[in-house]
């Protein structure tokens, strides 16, 4: 099985005093946030996309019964799935082991964000991160970013958090062959002082000789901090 997840179980820290950010609305569509985060990408490729949210903004926002006729009209609703988590995470990679656990999801998985938009085609179910260039951008917040580095054959060779060690950093999007070995890595660095990204487990992987291509992409526009 190919597994689209989308992680919506976070603070939202960067919008504070509003709804959460995957529930805004984009400008032009009025869709979700959420919605049209994905619409870049092939999701033909996919057997099943997993959307994991909170049940407290259920709760609170009433929002599913409008999310299930948004995903209708984008011809999403067949191979969609809406997983409610009962506790917020304390990371996005505690959302995905989570939501993977509860629903015994099997196989490849994808993991992309919510708060952002890109352009690519998945061709493999490798693992891979898809990546952009700061090169290529106008205005963006370097500082809130993940940073890779590539061998000559594309193959990731570094990767940190929040530090700038190339032009190339991740556009929220990560592939990984097997959701179980995505798992046991977790477990393994889950008590980690401050939070445990999906670039801790990664690393992690990568130390222990699991590869990871570069997933290059376009048209990269970030909404994951809000405007002064």
């Amino acid at each position: 099985m190919k597994n689209l997840l989308i992680p919506m179980a976070g603070k939202s820290s960067r919008f504070p005093g509003m709804r959460p950010k995957w529930m805004l609305t984009h400008p032009m569509t009025n869709r979700f946030m959420v919605t049209e985060s994905i619409l870049g990408i092939n999701l033909n490729f996919f057997d099943v996309i997993y959307f994991i949210f909170l049940q407290s903004h259920e709760e609170q926002y009433h929002f599913h019964l409008g999310f299930l006729e948004e995903l209708k009209e984008c011809n999403l609703f067949k191979k969609s799935k809406c997983i409610f988590l009962k506790e917020q995470t304390s990371s996005q990679s505690q959302t995905v082991y989570n939501a993977i656990k509860q629903e015994k999801i099997d196989g490849f998985i994808f993991i992309k964000d919510s708060d952002g938009y890109y352009e690519c085609n998945i061709k493999s179910d490798k693992n891979q991160i898809a990546f952009f260039d700061l090169n290529d951008m106008d205005d963006i917040n370097a500082r809130t970013k993940s940073y890779i580095q590539l061998d000559v054959n594309g193959i990731v060779t570094n990767i940190v958090e929040k530090n700038v060690i190339s032009s190339t950093f991740s556009v929220g999007g990560y592939g990984f062959k097997n959701s179980m070995e995505f798992c046991a890595n977790y477990d393994k660095i889950k008590d980690m002082e401050g939070e445990c990204y999906i670039s801790n487990v990664i690393f992690e992987m990568m130390l222990s000789g699991s590869m990871f291509d570069g997933l290059s992409t376009k048209n990269f526009k970030d909404w994951g901090t809000i405007s002064a």
